[in-house]
């Protein structure tokens, strides 16, 4: 059996297992560890201890990296919000697509959406209130796509992202890429 780890978009988890052998295959006391890590960002560990029958392993990842929300918004315009909150940098990032044809910024979308604006801010818990709050920089460009991967009533249900945004003042760029992130609000 062989562990298996990965990074999802909402973050870092754990991957355990215990495998127990049949009493006639259990041999004499005695335990042997390993160590091995794929790179610096992982570390795998396992363990077996043959007078017992039992091996677990556990596999840990590295920084767990940002995480995202999207949300459909009632209003005229419409508004399909995505968010991008990172502990680590202490940030957030709003990216919003409209119902109207004012967007300006270089990002395909699905059909009868368009970019708007994006900002970003310094206050990562913004993501689940308030956008305003944290000093707010506005996007300066941006290019990449963001595609609908399960429709719904009034708007994408599922969507998934690639986009490069950089903003004013440092002229930094902030990287928003995920898949399979849920939308809030499609059906209505």
């Amino acid at each position: 059996m062989q562990p298996r780890a990965g990074l999802l978009a909402s973050g870092t988890f754990w991957v355990m297992f215990a495998c127990s052998s049949s009493s006639e295959s259990e041999s004499s006391a005695g335990s042997s560890e390993s160590s091995s890590g794929s790179s610096s960002d992982s570390e795998e560990s396992s363990s077996s201890d043959s007078s017992e029958g039992t091996t677990t392993s556990t596999t840990e990842t590295g920084p767990a990296g940002p995480s995202y929300t999207a949300a459909y918004v009632a209003g005229d315009p419409q508004q399909l919000q995505i968010r991008q909150r990172d502990d680590e940098l202490g940030r957030c990032t709003w990216l919003v697509l409209t119902d109207d044809a004012l967007g300006f910024l270089a990002i395909s979308t699905p059909s009868g959406w368009s970019p708007r604006t994006a900002f970003t801010n310094e206050n990562p818990a913004s993501c689940a209130t308030n956008p305003a709050s944290g000093g707010m920089r506005e996007v300066t460009s941006a290019q990449g796509s963001v595609t609908e991967t399960a429709p719904g009533t009034v708007a994408p249900c599922t969507i998934d992202f690639d986009v490069s945004l950089v903003f004013e003042a440092d002229d930094f760029t902030t990287q928003m890429t995920a898949t399979g992130i849920a939308v809030e609000g499609c059906d209505g």
